[in-house]
């Protein structure tokens, strides 16, 4: 089944915000999640012809993007890396400014693979399975990501909620 240049520009217009923002969040670099963008694109475009299901095209080019962001770290080892580090997330829901950097400190808390699960099902809306193929795992692993990200953060939740009573 042959594409068109059109179908490719079609999905590039559809998914490119995506793939930026989830590129940006894995590196934190506005330049090195450029040039993962373009990387993922030229993989897309060479490979576009054996895409099977066009609905399916948004999970396989993020799944491409952090294949790619890992390519980068087998070629090249950076001096130090803080994984930690939680500046960029997909957009929050509020536009209570504290209350969106109350979300970010709660979730820079989690766990890297906890917190990366938690926000491709809640903050980018991917199923289990389609989380479990970007991150290269099973759905049921994934769904324990999720959910003990979900347990710490109502942890939190009620650990702050005793603080402000004794407060």
């Amino acid at each position: 089944m042959s594409r068109s240049g059109h179908d490719f520009a079609a999905l590039v217009d559809a998914y490119a915000q995506d793939l930026y923002r989830y590129a940006h969040w894995l590196c934190r670099d506005v330049h090195i999640a450029e040039d993962l963008v373009q990387d993922t694109l030229l993989r897309a475009w060479k490979s576009f012809d054996k895409l099977q299901d066009v609905k399916a095209a948004r999970a396989w080019l993020i799944t491409t993007v952090r294949r790619e962001h890992l390519r980068r770290f087998e070629r090249f080892q950076p001096t130090t890396v803080d994984v930690d580090e939680m500046e960029y997330l997909p957009a929050v829901p509020t536009d209570d400014v504290a209350a969106a950097d109350e979300i970010r400190t709660r979730l820079s808390s989690l766990p890297v693979a906890d917190r990366e699960a938690l926000l491709l099902q809640a903050g980018y809306g991917y199923s289990l399975k389609e989380i479990a193929e970007i991150m290269d795992t099973t759905p049921a692993a994934v769904g324990n990501r999720v959910y003990r990200a979900r347990q710490r953060l109502l942890q939190q939740d009620a650990e702050s909620g005793r603080r402000e009573v004794q407060a």
